[in-house]
C-alpha cells in the first residue's frame, strides 16, 4: 500500500532530518498502517523543543513517543488525535499539558512523568478508556478531583511530586482505588459532562 501523502509531508514538517535518514532508521519512527497512514511516530529523544499544530492531523495515529525531549508546551490540536491509545511525554521540560488532552477518547496510557508540571487539567477526567497515568516527578500540589470519574485506570503514579497535598500522602499510600475514591468522594455534587 502506498504512504499517504498527505501523512508524510506532516512527518518531514515535524522531523525535517527524516529525508536523510536510512530506511531503516526511518522505519524504526515512523510506522505505517494498511491504508498507509502513520499509525506510530517515535520522536523520542530527538532534542525537539517544539511540536507543530500539524501534528492532529494525523487521524490515523495510535501511538505518539515524544519523550526525553525539551519541549516546554504542547499544541492544543494534540487533542485531534481520535486513534491515539498511548502518549509518551515523560522527561521533558513541560510546565502544564491543554486541556484539550481530554479529547483523546481512545487513550488508554499518559506519560508524564519527569516534567516540570505545576497541575494537569481536569479535563483529563474525560478520558474514559485511560488505564495508565503517570504524573511522577513533577511537582504538582493536587490533582483535579474531576480524575475520579476515571473509572479504567489501573495504574496511577504520583510519587516525587514533594509538595502534593491533594489527595493527602496516606490516601495516595493506598493506591489507585483509593486514590479514585477519594476523589469521587470530594466533588461536593459536580458532575463532569461526559
Amino acid at each position: 500500500m502506498p504512504r499517504s501523502p498527505h501523512d508524510q509531508a506532516i512527518v518531514v514538517r515535524l522531523l525535517p532530518q527524516l529525508t536523510t535518514w536510512s530506511v531503516y532508521r526511518q522505519r524504526k519512527h515512523v510506522t505505517y498502517n494498511r491504508q498507509g497512514r502513520v499509525s506510530r511516530l517515535d520522536l523520542t529523544g530527538l532534542g525537539l523543543i517544539r511540536l507543530f499544530p500539524e501534528i492532529g492531523q494525523l487521524s490515523q495515529l495510535q501511538e505518539l513517543h515524544l519523550k526525553y525531549n525539551q519541549l516546554t508546551s504542547l499544541p492544543g490540536e494534540l487533542g485531534q488525535l481520535p486513534q491515539l491509545q498511548k502518549l509518551y511525554l515523560h522527561v521533558n521540560q513541560l510546565t502544564s499539558v491543554p486541556g484539550e488532552l481530554g479529547q483523546l477518547l481512545q487513550l488508554r496510557e499518559l506519560h508524564l512523568y519527569s516534567n516540570q508540571l505545576t497541575s494537569v487539567p481536569e479535563e483529563l477526567g474525560q478520558l474514559s478508556q485511560l488505564q495508565v497515568l503517570d504524573l511522577s516527578g513533577n511537582q504538582l500540589t493536587s490533582i483535579p478531583m474531576e480524575l475520579g470519574w476515571l473509572t479504567q485506570l489501573k495504574s496511577l503514579d504520583l510519587i516525587n511530586n514533594p509538595n502534593l497535598h491533594y489527595p493527602p500522602p496516606n490516601v495516595i499510600n493506598q493506591g489507585v482505588e483509593a486514590v479514585l475514591t477519594y476523589l469521587r468522594s470530594h466533588q461536593s455534587g459536580r458532575t463532569l459532562a461526559l
